[in-house]
C-alpha cells in the first residue's frame, strides 16, 4: 500500500527541471560540466562558464552577470510578490509558514540556476518533460501556489531581460523563462 508520504517521496525523486544533459546537439563535455552542475545544484564555475559560451557563441559577460545578480534578483522577487500578494504569506496563505515560503524561494534560486545553465548553452527550450510532470504533480500535491509563482517567474525574468545590454541574450533570456513558465503551467488534463 502506497502512502501519501511515499508517493511525494516519489514525485520528489521523479521531479527534475533540467534537461540538457543529454542534449545530442550538445559537445559530449558541455554535457559533463552540466551534469556535474545540476548534480551540485550549484553555480558555474568561471571556467565552466568559458566553455559554455564559447561552445555555444554565447556572450560569456552577458550570463556571468545573470549568475552574478541571482541572489539579488531572487530577493527582487521575494519583495514583488510580498507587495502583489501579501495574504500569501499570512497564517493560512499557502506560503505561511516561514519554512514552507524558503522552500518555494529555494525552488526559485534552482530554477534560475538552470535557466543560467540554459542561457549558458544558447538553449532556450531546456526543460526535461518527465521531471516537469513529476514536478506539476508534486507542485498540486503539496499546494504550491502557481499565482504567486508566476509573480515570481515573471519577476525574475523582467529583472534578467533588463540587466541584457545583448540583445540576442537579452531574447534567450525571456524565450528561457517563457519556456520554464509554460512548462510549469502545462494543465495535467489530456483531451
Amino acid at each position: 500500500m502506497t502512502t501519501d508520504a511515499d508517493r511525494l517521496r516519489a514525485l520528489a525523486q521523479a521531479a527534475r527541471v533540467f534537461g540538457l544533459t543529454d542534449h545530442p546537439t550538445l559537445d559530449p563535455t558541455c554535457r559533463a560540466l552540466l551534469s556535474d552542475a545540476d548534480l551540485g545544484k550549484r553555480p558555474l564555475r568561471a571556467a565552466e562558464l568559458q566553455i559554455l559560451c564559447t561552445a555555444s557563441g554565447i556572450n560569456l559577460a552577458a550570463v556571468q552577470r545573470l549568475q552574478d545578480n541571482a541572489l539579488a534578483f531572487v530577493q527582487d522577487a521575494k519583495a514583488c510578490l510580498a507587495a502583489q500578494r501579501p495574504q500569501l504569506l499570512k497564517p493560512g496563505g499557502a506560503l505561511h509558514p516561514a519554512s514552507r515560503a524558503d522552500a518555494c524561494w529555494r525552488d526559485c534560486r534552482d530554477f534560475f540556476r538552470v535557466i543560467v545553465y540554459a542561457v549558458a548553452c544558447g538553449q532556450a527550450q531546456f526543460t526535461d518533460p518527465q521531471g516537469m510532470s513529476a514536478l506539476r504533480e508534486l507542485y498540486a500535491c503539496m499546494g504550491v501556489p502557481r499565482e504567486g509563482l508566476n509573480i515570481a517567474l515573471e519577476q525574475l525574468k523582467f529583472l534578467s531581460a533588463k540587466h541584457m545590454v545583448d540583445p540576442a541574450t537579452k531574447t534567450l533570456v525571456t524565450a528561457a523563462f517563457d519556456h520554464l513558465i509554460g512548462e510549469l503551467n502545462k494543465s495535467a488534463v489530456k483531451s
